[in-house]
């Protein structure tokens, strides 16, 4: 086991151990410190996100991408019910319809798992 491995283990630990609010609380600095450092990463996002006229929106952005490391960290000490409870879905249409047979049957997914393929065209 190397160094970034022992880091990431002793990450995953301790902020699993950490109060959800705390834990949230340090990745959301960190995101808005990894700003104003204006590093690699966020000059790469900044253009990414000027090329849709919201590079104003960076600080958003790599609040999000923290609150996704925050929650894949807490994800073993997460409980499921109030996750779910906690889940805004705002168009489930989508997932509706992709849920039921007939979709399920010819989704693209399905086809690439099950190692065949549909004719295009």
């Amino acid at each position: 086991m190397n160094l970034t491995d022992l880091q990431y283990a002793a990450g995953w630990r301790l902020v699993r151990l950490l109060p959800e609010r705390v834990a949230r609380a340090l990745f959301r600095l960190g995101a808005d410190l990894a700003v104003r450092r204006n590093g690699p990463g966020v000059r790469q996002l900044r253009a990414n996100l000027a090329r849709l006229g919201a590079a104003h929106r960076t600080r958003d952005g790599m609040r999000s991408y923290a609150r996704y490391w925050c929650e894949t960290f807490r994800l073993r000490a997460a409980d499921g019910p109030r996750m779910v409870a906690g889940t805004t879905v705002t168009n489930a249409a989508p997932f509706h319809e992709a849920s039921t047979p007939a979709a399920a049957s010819s989704s693209p997914c399905r086809t690439a798992a099950t190692g065949t393929r549909r004719a295009s065209g």
